[in-house]
């Protein structure tokens, strides 16, 4: 079986704005998983899910219609969103097994795993920076009085 897995990736450059914050596309995907194992279409969940989760909503939610209506798929849906590849990896594998709404609940709980740990390691990192900057500021207090 050949799979063209993620086929003409376009570069963005790296400083591009981002379409959706990245602490909310866990929310957005548990839900887009919640409504499809619910019976709707991606193209109706997107549609419904989008003005709660992006800013200006309107061009973004024509150019996922331009997508869906010229053939595009879910992953390329995605890849407009700016999910990573990792994850684009397993959607696309999901849409050819037709588990689409596990698949996209698994990167859901991925993401927010990845959040938590950012969140923790963020902690762990500041506490010794804060202490590292309150004694330099001790020793310089010390040797100017």
């Amino acid at each position: 079986m050949n799979i063209p897995l993620i086929k003409n990736l376009p570069t963005t450059p790296l400083f591009q704005k981002t379409i959706i914050k990245p602490s909310e596309f866990p929310t957005l995907l548990q839900r887009i998983s919640t409504l499809l194992s619910e019976g709707y279409t991606f193209a109706h969940s997107i549609e419904m899910l989008l003005p709660y989760h992006v800013k200006h909503y309107e061009p973004v939610q024509q150019e996922i219609s331009n997508i869906l209506h010229n053939g595009g798929n879910v992953t390329q849906v995605f890849q407009f969103l700016r999910l990573d590849n990792q994850y684009l990896v397993s959607i696309e594998m999901a849409e050819v097994t037709g588990r689409l709404s596990e698949a996209i609940e698994i990167v859901a709980k991925q993401l927010t795993f990845q959040q938590q740990a950012k969140l923790k390691l963020l902690k762990v990192i500041s506490y010794p920076i804060v202490l590292f900057s309150f004694l330099i500021l001790l020793f310089f207090a010390f040797r100017t009085y």
